[in-house]
């Protein structure tokens, strides 16, 4: 199958676009998934409750084999439950030696 897919009549802003198909990203080291928008905050709540085995969302069987990765803004990662988050002020803190 091809690596790279066109998708032609996803929803505005950006009707036109391209995406990798899910048996490349099966075979990538490391995949990151980036949710922006509270429109985005429930298809993300979706795709992490369901796991890998869910056939109606790609989102979520797009896993990486040494690691996965969402990049969300405050409003897309809404639903996610605080302790499987970690911000970038944590993140920030971690790599200060100021947090946890």
């Amino acid at each position: 199958s091809d690596s790279v897919v066109p998708i032609f009549d996803a929803e505005p802003p950006a009707p036109l676009r391209v995406a990798m198909s899910l048996s490349t990203l099966a075979g990538s080291a490391r995949v990151w998934l980036l949710g922006m928008g509270a429109d985005r905050a429930d298809a993300v709540r979706r795709a992490l409750v369901a796991g890998p085995d869910a056939a109606s969302l790609p989102a979520a069987r797009a896993r990486g084999i040494l690691e996965t990765l969402w990049w969300l803004d405050q409003h897309a990662a809404r639903y996610v439950p605080r302790g499987d988050a970690t911000t970038l002020a944590d993140a920030d803190a971690d790599a200060d030696g100021d947090g946890g």
